[in-house]
């Protein structure tokens, strides 16, 4: 089976604009190649521990 790619996400986040407003967002915290979402999220895990995170996987 083909490896696919993935990029990992944090769905909690807070980020600032130019003008110091403050407002929630995801971010992107790696790119993974895997069989499947779950290996790449096992992978990812291997780098640290994150509670609210997702595999998407990318499509070109």
């Amino acid at each position: 089976m083909k490896e696919k790619e993935f990029a990992i996400v944090a769905l909690s986040g807070r980020t600032f604009d130019d003008e110091g407003n403050e407002f929630e967002n995801c971010q992107i915290l790696d790119f993974i190649t895997a069989q499947n979402s779950d290996e790449a999220l096992n992978k990812f895990q291997k780098f640290g521990s994150y509670k609210d995170i997702k595999a998407f996987e990318i499509v070109r």
